[in-house]
């Protein structure tokens, strides 16, 4: 195996230095991913607090493509509604 050699991104690497490579590579995408995940949730979590906080200016419109189905959006933080029933 010493002389084997893998091509990655124009670099000749040696066999092991591939190898171990890939598993740093593997190792960084998990703690990217678990940063990614904790970054979402804080997203959501401040959204929530965002439209919790709002004093919301709402735009009803009807969604076509939903048979007709009433919602709402706030213009300034832009929560989502949809409205139950035909009257709002």
């Amino acid at each position: 195996m010493s002389n084997q050699i893998v091509v990655h991104n124009d670099k000749v690497l040696s066999f092991n230095d591939a190898v171990s490579f890939r598993e740093q590579m593997r190792n960084r995408k998990k703690i990217a991913e678990k940063t990614l995940e904790k970054l979402e949730k804080d997203i959501e979590a401040l959204t929530r607090g965002i439209e919790n906080s709002c004093e919301h200016k709402w735009v009803k419109v009807v969604n076509v493509d939903s048979r007709g189905q009433q919602e709402q959006y706030c213009t300034v933080c832009f929560k989502h509604v949809i409205l139950n029933g035909s009257g709002g």
